[in-house]
């Protein structure tokens, strides 16, 4: 489903908004800024926002209800400055404050190349 996130510093909330202006959803955060704010498709093709916060952690939100799917510390009480996102889409790069540089992957992901590669491996180690 479409939808609008804001992020208000003042209250340190985030709010999710339908297209037709419809509140959905509103979460409070500990921290007071949201950092580079990127989002994603999953394999199931779930809008995922991921940011990340002064504190040097990630969060990876479900949209448009927000609800956490994941929480990383990446940095310690230093700033995740930058999120990039590769074009193979395996690889997330993160930058921080600190000089940090971190590259985060999902081991759940494969390619459909690679399952087959595997399926190849399998079918020919049975033929022994």
């Amino acid at each position: 489903m479409p939808c609008l996130i804001f992020f208000s510093r003042k209250d340190k909330t985030l709010y999710s908004y339908s297209i037709n202006g419809r509140l959905l959803e509103t979460i409070q955060e500990d921290s007071s800024h949201v950092m580079s704010p990127i989002i994603i498709k999953d394999l199931n093709f779930i809008e995922i926002l991921i940011y990340g916060n002064e504190k040097g952690e990630i969060y990876f939100r479900e949209l448009p209800f927000l609800n956490i799917r994941r929480k990383l510390d990446v940095s310690v009480n230093s700033p995740v400055l930058s999120i990039l996102l590769s074009k193979d889409r395996k690889y997330l790069f993160c930058g921080c404050g600190d000089g940090e540089f971190s590259v985060l992957t999902d081991p759940n992901f494969t390619t459909l190349s690679q399952v087959r590669i595997d399926e190849i491996g399998r079918a020919s180690s049975d033929l022994q």
